[in-house]
């Protein structure tokens, strides 16, 4: 006989074995894909995890324009511009060319 996923209540109170639980009143504890609750409140493993990967990947994305901005930050001022890429050397812009 195994002891796997038990659960014993008694009143308010209540204890579990397996990917145990432990509860008393409105306030209960679970250690496996771990579950913390109190009254209407709760909070499990599987929410922490996706608000740290969300975190993660907002803050990798503020590295990534962080290091865009610098990098174009570092370029040397006379390095060529989009505008001075279409404008030819009398000054006129693309604008007057015909395409």
């Amino acid at each position: 006989m195994g002891m796997e996923n038990w659960e014993l209540g008694i009143g308010n109170w209540e204890l579990g074995i397996g990917n145990w639980e432990l509860g008393i009143g409105n306030w209960e504890l679970g250690i496996g894909n771990w579950e913390w609750r109190m009254g209407n409140w709760e909070m499990n493993s599987l929410l922490i995890t996706h608000y740290s990967l969300l975190i993660t990947h907002y803050s990798l994305l503020i590295t990534h324009y962080s290091l865009l901005i610098t990098h174009y930050s570092l370029l040397p001022p006379n390095s060529c511009t989009l505008s001075q890429t279409f404008s030819n050397k009398s000054g006129s812009s693309a604008s007057n060319h015909s395409i």
